[in-house]
Order: C-alpha cells, then sequence, then structure tokens
C-alpha cells in the first residue's frame, strides 16, 4: 500500500493565511462601506436639488420681499443704518436665488443601476487611499476614489473603467 507524504503547515504559515483571509474581508467590507458612502452621498444631492425646487425656491422669495420693504424702508428713512440693512437684506436675496436656482437645484433623482454597483464596489476595493503603501500612493488613490465617486454618482460605467485601466496601467509601470 503506497503511502504518500503530505507537508504540514507551519504555524507561520497558517497565521499569514488567517490574516490574508482576514485582509480580504476587511477590503470587502470597505468597499461595501465605500459603496454606502457613496449612495448615500449621491441621494444626499437628489434630495438637495428636490428640497431647493420645491422649499427653497419659497425661501428665496421671501427673502426678496424682505429685501424689497428693506428697500422701501431704506428710501422712505434714509439712515445709514437702513441703507445697511437694505443692502444686507438684497445680498441675501440674491444668494438664496443663486442657490435656489443654480446648479444644486439642477440634480437628477439618483438611481443607480445593478450593473454599476458591482463596478464601482471592485474599483474600490482597488484603489480605496487605506491601502497606500506610502504618502505619494496616497493622494494618487485618493485622486483616483475621488474621480470614481464623482462617475459613481454620475451613473458613469466607462468612466469607472478608466479609471481602474488607469490604476493598473500605472501600477504596472512602477518598478519595485
Amino acid at each position: 500500500m503506497p503511502s504518500e507524504i503530505v507537508r504540514q503547515q507551519t504555524p507561520e504559515e497558517a497565521e499569514l493565511l488567517r490574516k490574508r483571509e482576514e485582509l480580504a474581508a476587511v477590503c470587502s467590507a470597505l468597499a461595501d462601506r465605500e459603496l454606502e458612502v457613496a449612495d448615500l452621498r449621491a441621494q444626499l444631492r437628489s434630495f438637495e436639488g428636490r428640497y431647493l425646487r420645491q422649499v427653497g425656491v419659497l425661501y428665496a422669495e421671501l427673502d426678496e420681499w424682505k429685501a424689497r420693504i428693506a428697500e422701501l424702508q431704506a428710501s422712505l428713512n434714509p439712515t445709514p443704518a437702513a441703507q445697511e440693512q437694505a443692502q444686507q437684506s438684497r445680498k441675501e436675496a440674491d444668494e438664496s436665488h443663486e442657490a435656489t436656482h443654480g446648479s444644486a437645484s439642477q440634480s437628477k433623482d439618483f438611481r443607480p443601476s445593478p450593473g454599476l454597483r458591482s463596478p464601482f464596489r471592485e474599483v474600490a476595493k482597488r484603489i480605496h487611499p487605506d491601502f497606500a503603501k506610502d504618502d505619494t500612493d496616497r493622494q494618487r488613490r485618493t485622486r483616483l476614489m475621488a474621480q470614481a465617486n464623482e462617475a459613481y454618482s454620475r451613473s458613469d460605467l466607462d468612466a469607472l473603467q478608466s479609471i481602474l485601466n488607469y490604476y493598473y496601467e500605472a501600477s504596472e509601470s512602477v518598478t519595485p
């Protein structure tokens, strides 16, 4: 009967294997959290747009009326304090009008496709700044992660793939 010799793992090898499995689990959990954060940021921008379109316009109209009243009061009683109040009220009305009718109010509802979540998660697992080797690598990864978050909020699958490709190409060009 032939007997087979099997090499036993050393305690160090077993520990290394356990640590690698633990690292893989942590990477996966981090990618999940990064995806949740990206979803929440996009949903918040969407909510902000809806809020500005529905409620913000009312506040902008109210600020406009306050400014008109302050300007009328300043014309009837031209004291420095009244003039200052009119200027401040006009500034607030202009700011609220810009906020209400600016780019934030144009944001659309965010509904990521199922085909977008998985690539974003993969990008987050590969390029997250927490896995950087040094400060230069951390800065590069931070920039790429910001681009990935932006691409995700735009539902731009091609941009996510480009970011991942760029990361791999840049990593291959670095000599150890």
